[in-house]
């Protein structure tokens, strides 16, 4: 698990400049040991919405909160930036691959925004 948050802040410093960014780990033993497919996989995700927040969140904040708890991870993914219409139709593929990668996985995928008001995204995914 440490492995992965290491991972996670080092991407974030690299696609976030500019952003005050916060990674905080709640309740989370950073000494388990996670299989591979599964650290890819919730990198990938890490991976996916950092970027769109990059691009596409013109955020001046954003924070990620890992959490242990009742035998699930659960990742929240959020920022102040200008949010968006989740039901609206778009052309990208973010949206398409987070909610493909948590079908994958298992994982439960709540996604809450309006434009102007920043995004939340909470990824819950059983604990390996």
């Amino acid at each position: 698990m440490q492995d992965l948050v290491l991972r996670i802040r080092d991407f974030a410093g690299t696609v976030l400049r500019g952003v005050d960014y916060r990674l905080r780990c709640e309740g989370a033993s950073l000494s388990n040991k996670l299989p591979l497919d599964f650290r890819q996989n919730v990198f990938l995700v890490f991976k996916e919405a950092l970027t769109n927040i990059a691009r596409h969140a013109q955020a001046t904040v954003a924070e990620t909160r890992i959490e242990e708890a009742a035998g699930a991870w659960r990742i929240s993914i959020l920022h102040n930036g200008r949010g968006f219409d989740p039901s609206a139709v778009t052309s990208g593929n973010g949206l398409k691959n987070l909610r493909a990668r948590a079908r994958l996985m298992g994982a439960e995928l709540d996604l809450r925004s309006q434009p102007g008001q920043g995004v939340t995204l909470v990824f819950t995914v059983p604990r390996p």
